[in-house]
Order: structure tokens, then sequence, then C-alpha cells
């Protein structure tokens, strides 16, 4: 209930009342149900977005940190709760001006992913997503391209990948296409 309306606060622009509210809602979390309970894991979670959101980057990167390492550790990596966590991480780096290190964050979980499932893994594919648009929100707009056009390629040789997949990294490959103004590279692709 508390924790409701801490992100209803949040939601509403309130991020004073947010951030106290979440603070209290994790600190009762770590007492009970525990540290590495999936309720607490959120607690962490949500205040590590209302530090971000209030532009306290140092502590939501903390925060964040450690709902990661007890996703990784109780979850796994390829849960999507932890790879919401990752990519909730690599924005916090990003908008803190620390582009490279939002980059390797998504490198990391592509690397771990593929090693664990193999580049035929849905969630590899994804993976490989979050890292193109990483790229392209630091400027190499080249990178992203090319990362893109490895994930559309893939999405077409995954067995029972619906065409949305493939439609979808396409469209975000045209997008990528014009907004560096390369509209003939992405017509064909709409």
């Amino acid at each position: 209930m508390r924790a409701s309306l801490a992100a209803a606060y949040r939601a509403a622009g309130r991020l004073g009342d947010a951030i106290s509210l979440s603070e209290r809602v994790a600190a009762d979390c770590q007492r009970a149900p525990g540290p590495a309970q999936p309720q607490t894991t959120e607690s962490l979670r949500a205040l590590g977005g209302a530090y971000a959101d209030a532009g306290r980057d140092p502590e939501a990167i903390s925060i964040l940190r450690r709902c990661l390492a007890t996703r990784e550790r109780t979850i796994g990596l390829m849960h999507p709760d932890t790879i919401s966590v990752r990519h909730q991480l690599a924005e916090v780096y990003r908008r803190a001006g620390r582009a490279e290190k939002a980059i390797s964050i998504y490198q990391e979980a592509l690397t771990r992913v593929e090693k664990a499932a193999g580049a035929a893994y849905p969630g590899a594919v994804t993976a490989r997503e979050h890292l193109a648009i990483g790229y392209y929100r630091a400027g190499r707009a080249d990178d992203a391209a090319a990362t893109f056009r490895q994930a559309i390629a893939e999405w077409g040789r995954l067995p029972g990948a619906g065409p949305g997949y493939t439609i979808a990294a396409r469209a975000n490959l045209a997008a990528i296409y014009c907004l560096s103004g390369r509209l003939k590279e992405a017509f064909p692709l709409y």
C-alpha cells in the first residue's frame, strides 16, 4: 500500500514525498521480510528510480547497483526483473553523463546472456537492442545502426519469434537513420 502511494507521489512529481516514503518502505523491507526478498528488491528499485527522477544520481546508482546484485544472485541474470533494473541503472549512468559506463553495462548484459543461453535466445536479442539504444543515446549512431541490424537478423532466425519483434527492431533502426539524416536508408524499413 505505501509502495503504491510512493509511486503515485513520484508520478505526480512530488519527488520529496516519494523519496521519503520510498526510503521508509525500503528500510522496513530490509528488516522484514529480508534483504533478498522480491518486495525488498522492488522497493530498492523504486527508491533508485525516485532518486534518479530527483537528479540524485549518485544515490540512485548506489541503490540500483545493490538491487541489481541481489536480483542477479536470487532470480538470475535473465529474469525480466533483473534485466529491467540493469536497464534502469544504465539509463541513470547515461543521464549522469557517463554514457560509456551505460554502454559497458549493456555490453556486459549481452555477453552474460549469450554465455548463459546463447545468441539465439530472445533475451540475448533484447539485450542487443538495449545496447543499440545505449549507443544511439551516447551519440554513436553508426554503432547503434549496426547493432540493430544484427538484432533484426537474429529475430528473423529465432524459431517462434513473431514478426512483431522484427518489425519493432526495423522501426528502431529506421528511426536512427531518420534522426541521423539517412532518409534513403530509413524509408525501405517502414
